[in-house]
């Protein structure tokens, strides 16, 4: 029961996520004069790069992880890989296609935190875990 309850969890916060960047399209949050056609393309790719690692992960979470849910899978299933993926998409789809913007810095400090920082914070995906484990602890609380 306690991986249904995670993936139930995991799955409601990344639907979250993809409402909100469809709320995003919407009523836009960045300044109009900014270029937005590759946030907008980083967040399509997000939402895709989500709606496959939900998928990806249901056989584990079903057929090896079973009844053995802990705090260290809740951690790694929703902070971890999405932060991982998160980087990773963006530092294939925007820090690769305009590297000069980045580089303007002036310290690879400044790069390290666009790289790291930028993609968790601006793009929402700190929300899936926020959701996901607000929902986890409600599923779980309901449930006994």
């Amino acid at each position: 029961m306690p991986t249904k309850i995670s993936y139930i969890s995991l799955s409601l916060s990344i639907l979250f996520y993809y409402l909100e960047m469809v709320h995003e399209f919407f009523f836009r949050l960045y300044p109009k004069a900014m270029n937005t056609i590759p946030i907008f393309q980083h967040q399509k790719l997000l939402s895709l790069i989500f709606t496959i690692y939900l998928l990806s992960i249901a056989p584990l979470f079903f057929f090896c992880i079973k009844n053995k849910m802990n705090n260290g899978y809740r951690f790694l299933f929703y902070i971890v890989l999405p932060y991982i993926l998160s980087v990773i998409a963006w530092y294939i789809n925007i820090y690769i296609a305009n590297p000069s913007q980045y580089s303007s810095n002036g310290s690879t400090t400044g790069i390290f935190g666009h790289i790291f920082m930028t993609s968790y914070v601006i793009h929402g995906v700190f929300l899936i875990p926020i959701v996901a484990y607000v929902i986890d602890l409600l599923l779980r609380k309901i449930l006994k």
